[in-house]
């Protein structure tokens, strides 16, 4: 069976999703038509979903046909002679028409109630405070440095940069900024710190991560204290999770200098 033959037999069938077993032979060893037969099959389930018409145009054909009956003293009922079996030809191109009918409706349906649906506001995005932006661009511009080692030196300063400004934030009861800070500063040293010190060699890391480690050290000891300083603040959770990825960084670099 050639393909045309294949596509005049599922048109002329009453139900193409059952397929003979000649056709089926066919469509498991034919892509083209497996897929040709698989839209067949879903225009014919469209069908239900076409408009229905108005209720008010079928009250009118009912009333006339009641009326019609009433003159009669009766519902009529006229002979109409049964039309010949259709061919299989002439119903598979009417079922290609119908298909075709079927996806012009639903597409001009969907355009309709696309173009009628509200239109959603887009939000703005949040403003970036400017601290942000800089401390994100100084991280870009080490991250493009040539070696390993110059991206740990300079990551190991941005880390303490961003110690600094937690102290002043800390101060000021800033705990929305030192909240983004935290986050910031675990990307920096849970993050890029770790990824880049991998490709230290074993002689820089005994140098370069000992520097590191200290530093490290030093920032979980001060926002520890500085957490304990004001329990009760808004403060205290950001300052916390500052230690915490102050304390997780120093612990991975020391497993990782033991290993060089």
């Amino acid at each position: 069976m050639n393909c045309d033959a294949a596509r005049r037999r599922l048109l002329a069938a009453e139900r193409p999703d059952r397929p003979t077993d000649e056709l089926r032979r066919h469509l498991a060893a034919c892509p083209e038509c497996r897929v040709w037969g698989r839209r067949l099959v879903l225009a014919e389930q469209q069908i239900p979903l076409l408009p229905v018409p108005a209720s008010s145009a079928k009250d009118a054909f009912v009333r006339r046909f009641r009326l019609a009956g009433g003159r009669a003293g009766g519902p009529v009922v006229r002979r109409v002679p049964l039309p010949w079996p259709t061919p299989a030809k002439e119903r598979g191109l009417r079922k290609l028409s119908l298909a075709v009918a079927i996806a012009a409706v639903l597409t001009v349906f969907t355009l309709g109630l696309w173009s009628w649906r509200p239109q959603e506001a887009t939000p703005h995005p949040a403003s970036v405070p400017t601290w942000v932006a800089n401390i994100r661009k100084d991280r870009e511009q080490i991250l493009a440095l040539a070696t390993p080692r110059e991206r740990v030196e300079k990551l190991s300063d941005l880390a303490a940069d961003l110690q600094e400004k937690a102290r002043a934030m800390t101060r000021d009861g800033d705990a929305e900024n030192l909240t983004s800070l935290a986050a910031l500063y675990g990307e920096v040293v849970s993050g890029d710190l770790m990824e880049h010190a991998r490709g230290l060699s074993a002689a820089e890391r005994r140098v370069v991560l000992g520097k590191v480690v200290d530093r490290l050290r030093g920032a979980e000891s001060t926002f520890s204290r500085l957490a304990s300083e004001h329990p009760g603040a808004s403060t205290a959770r950001p300052l916390h999770d500052l230690a915490f990825a102050a304390r997780d960084g120093g612990r991975r670099i020391r497993a990782m200098m033991r290993e060089a």
